[in-house]
């Protein structure tokens, strides 16, 4: 794992960029379509990072950073100790229940902003987190207590997880684009 706050941010940094970058290449159909046989839409997914990676990674970043209801002594489980010694992120059942169902944007722009907001969070939070080098805990449902610093590297481990998700996505929505371009042309 990184030393440090600023690490993660940094090595974090090109993935979200990439993710970023994406959002230019969706039309607005793209954006919002659900493929045959996924239960989301590229928007969707999205929308999933933004929200999971800020209402439950970065806050609880966040408490840990400024001794919100810590914990000095919980330890990790073993699933924990082993998703930090790994270099992704396990797949997990999503902590929100199978009732949550990610909305669905209404354009690339407004996600754009969300992840610029985002990734300025971030940057603030790993600044504060190597400043005061907190060292309380939080409960993770799975992998048990973890740090401020743990959970700011979940975001990355998040981001490249979800990645894998957008990966298997995008090569429905953008294959069925090109055949029905084709379909146009002809």
């Amino acid at each position: 794992m990184e030393k440090n706050a600023l690490e993660v941010y940094n090595s974090f940094l090109p993935n979200a960029k990439h993710w970023v970058q994406e959002l230019d290449y969706y039309s607005k159909s793209q954006f919002k379509r659900v493929p045959e046989g996924y239960e989301l839409s590229i928007g969707q997914v999205y929308d999933s990072l933004i929200q999971v990676s800020y209402h439950f990674f970065m806050k609880n970043a966040l408490d840990c950073a400024y001794d919100r209801g810590v914990s000095a002594t919980g330890e990790k489980t073993f699933k924990g100790w082993a998703m930090f010694q790994a270099k992704g992120l396990f797949y997990l059942k999503p902590a929100m229940g199978y009732d949550y169902v990610p909305k669905a944007p209404e354009g690339a722009l407004g996600v754009k902003d969300e992840m610029y907001k985002f990734l300025k969070l971030i940057y603030k939070v790993a600044q504060e987190i190597d400043t005061k080098k907190p060292e309380g805990k939080l409960l993770h449902p799975v992998f048990g207590y973890l740090t401020a610093l743990e959970w700011l590297t979940l975001v990355a481990k998040h981001f490249e997880a979800m990645h894998k998700i957008k990966l298997k996505i995008d090569t429905s929505v953008r294959s069925k684009y090109i055949v029905d371009e084709l379909e146009e042309q002809y």
